[in-house]
Parts: C-alpha cells; structure tokens; sequence
C-alpha cells in the first residue's frame, strides 16, 4: 500500500480546518492500458478545510502516485486491478475506493508453469504435489490443469482440468480460476468445480479448491496451496526406450561393445521399471525390486538407484544398478554390478542414447472436432502412429474430413513429447501439430492451415494391443 500527500496545511494544528467529506472524480475510470496515465481530483467538504490530504492505492506495484495539491496523477505499471483512494490526515474521513483496471490481454502468460503443493482432503493429508499449468491452445485467458499428488490411502493419483477459464480476482492483484477437473480412484469418477481458487500475482503463488461435495457416493473436497516449483516427476522425465552398448568385465571374460536394448517404464514421480535385453541376459525388476529416479547433481540430470535381477542360462542373479540420465540430451549411462557363485558374474558401464519415437509409437482413438468453414464433431478416430526412426514417425489417421498421412519429427518437451510435420488436405497445405504425454499415454493433435478457418482437434488415448 502506497501513500502520496497532496496538500500543504499549516504547521499549527490549532489553524487547521477539519475535513468532514472527501469525494474523487472521475469515481468510475475506464480501463487503462500499461502506461497510461489519469489525473483524479479529490473535493471536500467543507471547501475551506485546510487539513492534510493523503491518497492511498492498494498496490504500489500495479500503479504509481505523482502531484501535489488536490490532484493526483496515476500510472499504470503493470496489468491487475487495484484501489485507490483519498483520505484525511487523521484517517477518520475516507473517500469511496476507485476501482482501478490495469488491461492486459495475456493472462494466460502470468500462470503457465510448474507448481509444488501442499494439501488436504477427507480422505487425509495430499502430499508430493506437482502441479502443470499449459495454455489451451493460443488463448490468453485459458490454461489446462494437471495435478500429480500422492492421496492417503490411494498412491499417486492424477486429477486433469482440460478447461480452466481466468478472471480477475476479487483482490487486488489475484485472479480466479473457474472450471471443472476430473480424478478416477478405483473406478469412482469425481467431477470437481475449481470455483474459489485463485492466483496471486505478487507472489506467484496457487490456491486451489476442488470441490466435489455433491458426489453421491463419496463427498471431498481438497484444497492445495502451491507455489511455483520445478517439475519433479522424473519418473516421466526417465521414462523411455534407449540403444547402447556395455563394456566392463563379466564371467565369461572382458565384455566390449555388447549391445543392449533397454526400456525404462514409469511406475510413478519417483520410480520406474526397468528391462534390459542383452545377449549375456535379460535384466528385469522383478517382485519387490524398483529403480529409484531423482534429481541429479548437475542441472537437467537424475540419478537411477535400485536393484535388479540377471536372467541368464546359468541363472539369476540379484544386481545392483546405479546411473544417470542427462533429460535435455536424453543420454543414459547404467552401472550393472551382479555376483554369485563367488565371482563377479557382470560388472559392466552402459552408456545409450533414447530412441524417443518408440515412445509414442502405437495405436489410439480418438475424439475431437472439426472448426471454421464446417463445424462437426469427430468421434472414434483411429490413429496410428508408426516408427519411421530414432526422430520420426508417420501418422495416419482417417477423419470424416480426410485422411491424414504425414510424417512428424518427435521431440523432447519437459515430461512430453512434441510432434510437428506437415500435410495436405484437398490440394490445401495443413500443419501437423501435437504433443504426446508418456505418462498416461495420451495424444493431442492440431491439423490447420493458418490462411483458412478451418482446423482439426483431436485427443486420443493409445489402445491397448
């Protein structure tokens, strides 16, 4: 909060002239755009009261005060709604607040990210929450939500908002998030409303109220407080199919060049599932065996710890594996250390880079709609996507409209995967757009021609061969 004094009194209190009314004009400005200015003007009752005026914003941040005298000039600085208004020496007479609107037409930008949480339910306490913000298209007031947390009694469980619309708050500086999120436990569908949660800009954080309480089966309503955070699902960030190859020593002799084929499969933020085929034996996590992911120790890294089990023709073996994963260059390099019978049977170093298309290569179906010239939906849309190498695939998909058969490069994005490549529709040239989610294998495509209304929606889930 702020303070400006705009008028010269007298330093004998005793020759001072009391205020007893304080109005402002304009008491309903338009909205400003960052860096207007608006001159305010406050009257007061009595006309010869020669105390002190003091003017007053909510936030200093969002606009500034300059003057003297009666008047007051503000400036817009930043986008938000704020307050202000014109008040004695002694506080006691204050004016009406004026409403102030600073425009902005990307709300949107202020909020997409990374979120980490803190919360609660009926169900207990919420913990390892992670939550994404992603822009819905390229709307400047509209996001999807994403929230990874741990419930009590339940594990992690994963709860989407496809559709979350932004309003200004009820405060000065906050926003409201209004909308409705999804969470299937156990076969229960819980539909939640989002209407309460809000966004403060000032200190970016996130409080979020999903309310389901008029399910009928089981009532809850959760609420998290977040603030931004780097996402932590590095079992995502790990997961995915890599070729390379192993030297070190094992019991047969010296091991050079072997190569492997290995798949990393994510169980949930922290862990994954590992399988590695080699011609000296299969490596598998079995029963009560896991890899631990976590953040590294350089930037953009994390750490692989746990145990495994060699399937050979001469038996199995347990084995420990250690490793680490450079995310941005999506490199791997395994530590494999097995022993029995008295002897080392493997003791090898990996080193292997992603094959990233075999992540998303498989067979969906998929929903969506067709917008611009024609409007219809589009339902039960197969889609096939087919690995062509290590960084494309083709996709094939038959829509009501046409059929699309184009390649798409694949590449890293955070925990996706994105996918973009071209093709033509009725002699029309169309951009292929789409991003894939490893973690719960779904796909996203935008098919549109940037000259034309007209575009093609599409959100698939893979079919289970």
């Amino acid at each position: 909060m702020a303070c400006l004094c705009l008028s010269g009194c007298d330093s004998d209190d005793e020759n001072i002239k009391l205020v007893t009314g304080i109005t402002v004009t304009p008491a309903n400005p338009d909205a400003l755009e960052i860096g207007d200015e608006l001159e305010l003007t406050a009257s007061f009752t009595p006309a010869d009261a020669t105390e002190e005026i003091i003017w007053v914003t909510w936030d200093d941040k969002i606009l500034s005060i300059e003057g003297n005298g009666t008047k007051a000039k503000i400036k817009a600085l930043t986008f938000g709604e704020t307050r202000i208004f014109a008040t004695n020496k002694s506080r006691i007479v204050v004016s009406p607040d004026i409403a102030i609107k600073i425009n902005s037409d990307d709300y949107a930008a202020l909020m997409v990210g990374n979120y980490l949480g803190t919360g609660s339910s009926a169900m207990g306490p919420i913990s390892d929450i992670n939550i994404k913000l992603e822009r819905v298209g390229i709307s400047n007031s509209t996001l999807k939500m994403t929230v990874i947390a741990e419930m009590t009694g339940f594990g992690e469980q994963t709860i989407v908002a496809e559709t979350v619309n932004i309003s200004l708050g009820n405060q000065p500086g906050t926003y409201g998030l209004n909308g409705n999120a999804e969470l299937n436990i156990l076969g229960m569908i819980f539909d939640f409303d989002l209407n309460g949660s809000v966004f403060n800009n000032a200190d970016k954080s996130l409080k979020l109220i999903l309310d389901a309480s008029s399910n009928p089966i089981m009532p809850l309503v959760i609420e998290i407080n977040a603030v931004p955070g780097e996402a932590t699902d590095y079992g995502a960030s790990a997961a995915g199919d890599y070729i390379g190859e192993a030297n070190g020593e094992s019991a047969m002799g010296p091991v050079s060049g072997l190569e492997m084929e290995i798949s990393i499969t994510r169980i949930s933020s922290s862990r994954v599932d590992l399988f590695i085929q080699s011609p000296s034996g299969d490596i598998v996590c079995k029963e009560d065996q896991y890899i631990e992911v976590d953040a590294g120790i350089a930037a953009n890294t994390c750490t692989l710890n746990g145990d495994a089990t060699l399937v050979s023709a001469f038996g199995d073996f347990p084995m420990t594996v250690t490793g680490e994963i450079n995310l941005l260059e999506h490199k791997l390099t395994l530590s494999l250390f097995a022993e029995g019978m008295g002897m080392t049977i493997m003791n090898v170093t990996v080193t292997a880079e992603m094959d990233i298309t075999k992540i998303v290569v498989g067979e969906y179906m998929a929903n969506g709609e067709l917008t611009g010239m024609m409007e219809m939906p589009l339902t039960d849309v197969p889609v096939s996507l087919t690995r062509v190498d290590k960084a494309t695939v083709n996709l094939f998909a038959a829509t009501a409209l046409a059929t699309i058969d184009c390649n798409l490069t694949v590449t890293p994005d955070g925990n996706f995967y994105a996918l973009q490549g071209a093709t033509s529709i009725l002699g029309m040239d169309f951009t292929v757009t789409g991003r894939h989610n490893p973690s719960n294998q779904t796909l996203t495509l935008s098919i549109a021609n940037s000259a034309l209304p007209l575009k093609i929606e599409l959100s698939g889930v893979r079919v289970e061969n």
